[in-house]
């Protein structure tokens, strides 16, 4: 909780905003994903989340992806040859029979940009936190 408020903070403090038009379109994604509003209503209503609580969290949500992309190199988190080899052999030598490299390489990839990712989002919450005066209620 105290990640996202930092996140929260630090989005609106950069100028960040979403707009009514976001937030509709993305409770409609969602709408669809879970088969439609009379699911969304009743998952809401089962974990006692009203629909304005549901659109300020998809607000907040929006407005921390927007402030990540705008402040994390995504492009710097691709995984490069050299540590898809290194982490298949890595894994090769701990693991019996693991799968050809080519069956699973986008899997590999994909952990490992993953994993950069999220050391990006740790470094930048650390660097929030660092800065944040944070008082418990």
């Amino acid at each position: 909780m105290i990640n996202t408020e930092l996140l929260v903070q630090a989005s609106k403090k950069s100028g960040i905003e979403v707009t009514q038009e976001d937030i509709d379109s993305e409770i409609a994604s969602v709408k669809k994903q879970v088969g439609g509003e009379e699911v969304l209503s009743k998952r809401l209503s089962d974990v006692g989340m009203s629909e304005d609580e549901f659109r300020q969290e998809v607000s907040k949500q929006l407005m921390i992806q927007k402030y990540l992309l705008k402040n994390i190199d995504i492009d710097s988190t691709k995984a490069t040859e050299d540590e898809i080899n290194s982490a298949y052999k890595q894994a090769s030598e701990v693991t019996d029979n693991i799968p050809p490299l080519s069956e699973i390489k986008d899997q590999i990839a994909t952990k490992i940009a993953t994993d950069k990712q999220q050391k990006l989002l740790n470094d930048l919450i650390e660097k929030l936190r660092s800065g944040a005066s944070i008082e418990i209620l």
